[in-house]
């Protein structure tokens, strides 16, 4: 069931068991249904955003048919968009979404600032931009935090969310007391031209089950300026502090 709603590792084992069948899922689809307890409305909008996703990939590389990032949805780059029409603070390397009430914090790697976290309410996300130059991607940097995060005892898998393939973790910390502690995080990506924009998801967003997609908006809204300088020795895109702040 949990295939049903994100759960790739479980859709992969499905598929090595040979679970995967269209009486299956249909049993399955119906639990779901009934566990969530979902009105019509709700299914009819599951049913629909289903057969988009599937309409998308069985078109995949149709001239015809426009790749979603940069033409429909975002992360956008700085070229693809006009910044003049929306309300966006200015980072430098990095554009984002201006919402009421939210508290901006800029972090330094060395003597750059490379990431912006931006709290709103009980979540709260972190952005930060990389130059790719085509040999880095969201694909294979996934991969390299799944491994990282299962290496130092965190539990990682790969899940369908709002912001398409991410990764959602437990990971071991260490409490304000000393002590030891878990921590639920998401870990979400996207491919731009020349780019990769990562975003770490904390809080009551990241939790099971958890309804605030206001994180995933934010990521979707935000614009990379891949131009702007780059971190010392690094890949990362260099950030400022807004003007009304500098």
């Amino acid at each position: 069931m949990s295939g049903l709603l994100g759960d790739l590792s479980a859709v992969r084992q499905a598929q090595a068991h040979g679970l995967v069948s269209l009486q299956n899922m249909v049993s399955l689809l119906s639990a779901v249904i009934d566990e969530e307890s979902m009105s019509d409305a709700e299914v009819d909008q599951l049913l629909a955003a289903a057969e988009e996703i599937t309409r998308e990939v069985l078109h995949v590389g149709d001239p015809l048919l426009p790749a979603r990032r940069g033409v429909d949805v975002g992360p956008w780059d700085v070229s693809e968009v006009d910044t003049s029409r929306r309300e966006l603070i200015d980072l430098g390397g990095v554009m984002i979404p201006s919402v009421a009430g939210s508290e901006i914090k800029l972090e330094r790697s060395g003597g750059t600032l490379v990431a912006v976290t931006v709290v709103n309410g009980l979540t709260a996300i972190q952005l930060q931009a990389f130059r790719s130059d085509g040999g880095g991607s969201w694909e294979s940097a996934r991969g390299q935090l799944r491994n990282k995060i299962r290496g130092q005892g965190g539990v990682a898998e790969e899940w369908a969310g709002d912001a398409g393939l991410e990764l959602r973790a437990t990971m071991p910390v260490t409490t304000p007391s000393g002590g030891w502690g878990l921590q639920t995080v998401r870990f979400v990506g996207c491919d731009g031209p020349g780019w990769l924009l990562r975003g770490i998801i904390t809080g009551d967003g990241a939790e099971p089950k958890s309804r605030d997609v206001w994180a995933y908006e934010a990521f979707a809204n935000t614009v990379v300026v891949p131009s702007f300088s780059a971190s010392e020795g690094g890949t990362a895109i260099g950030l400022r502090w807004p003007e009304s702040e500098a």
